[in-house]
């Protein structure tokens, strides 16, 4: 049907509305309690809705002989390796370098992609991929002053930004043996698994988690992250990469800045100058484009 034909940049929408409202609540979570706690209780939270889902047959997942350890392998690059170095990248540099740095995801997903998936991008594409890249730079780099920063917290984003898009290679060559819902579902149980040992091994206490239920603002923010963050995005963006080549998902990724930078400026009553407007057109032209021309040369 010619509906199912759309059904990806659907996905991609959403994933780019909910991605990029999850600065805003994590920027929030952040003011109660640290990273590891955050990232603990935020996965923990999927991974239960996740079973919960499971056990009114909402979804299904069947792993009855399927190579299950690639799936291990593709968490172990998303959500840990790249929320691992994410956060502590970002813990050493500027949110402006940061995004500089994650910017670079679909320069190396478009290489990755040409050698492991044989996707070659034409001209045409490569074009408007600079343009969402260049969207983003200019978005970050004017939105704040030049700030100190440390080449470990460069390389440490660099790894981040490698590892997301080893994991964009590596789904793509999955879809072929599981569901999206099938590899959402493992990859946020085992990141609840790992943030929650490594926060267990810091702290070795669970009275903080109480944080979650006392304060209003944390149960909401934790919510939103668990189900909506982890849970829906991840789906789109399993769904995305199981139905088209890995650098039109991540331009989508270029989009949540675009959001975010309307949710400062509607929620936050930040202001909305030149370069965010310029910024976002580029993105959004970008990802236009990227999509318009694999279709035609499809």
């Amino acid at each position: 049907m010619k509906i199912e034909k759309y059904k990806p940049y659907v996905c991609g929408i959403m994933m780019a509305f909910v991605f990029g409202l999850t600065f805003l609540f994590t920027k929030r979570g952040l003011a109660y309690m640290p990273p590891m706690l955050l990232l603990s209780c935020r996965f923990l939270i999927a991974a239960c809705f996740m079973t919960i889902l499971l056990l009114c047959g909402k979804i299904q997942i069947h792993f009855r002989n399927k190579p299950i350890y690639r799936v291990v392998i593709l968490a172990l690059f998303y959500p840990f390796l790249s929320f691992l170095f994410e956060i502590n990248g970002l813990q050493r540099t500027s949110t402006a370098q940061a995004g500089i740095m994650v910017s670079l995801m679909p320069v190396f997903v478009a290489l990755l992609s040409a050698f492991f998936l044989q996707e070659h991008q034409n001209k045409k594409q490569w074009f408007f991929i600079i343009c969402s890249v260049i969207g983003v730079w200019i978005t970050i780099v004017f939105s704040k002053q030049k700030e100190s920063e440390t080449q470990r917290g460069l390389w440490l984003l660099l790894c981040a930004t490698f590892a997301g898009s080893v994991y964009n290679i590596l789904s793509r060559k999955n879809a072929k043996d599981f569901t999206p819902i099938e590899i959402t579902f493992v990859m946020i149980w085992l990141g609840a698994v790992f943030f929650t040992c490594i926060f267990l091994y810091q702290t070795r206490s669970l009275s903080a988690y109480c944080i979650v239920v006392q304060e209003p603002m944390v149960l909401f923010s934790m919510l939103y992250l668990g189900i909506a963050a982890s849970v829906l995005a991840f789906f789109c963006m399993n769904y995305m990469l199981a139905k088209l080549p890995a650098t039109n998902v991540c331009i989508f990724n270029n989009m949540a800045t675009v959001i975010s930078i309307l949710a400062g400026v509607i929620i936050l009553q930040e202001k909305m100058y030149w370069f965010q407007v310029l910024g976002g057109v580029l993105m959004i032209v970008g990802v236009w484009g990227t999509n318009y021309y694999e279709r035609k040369t499809s």
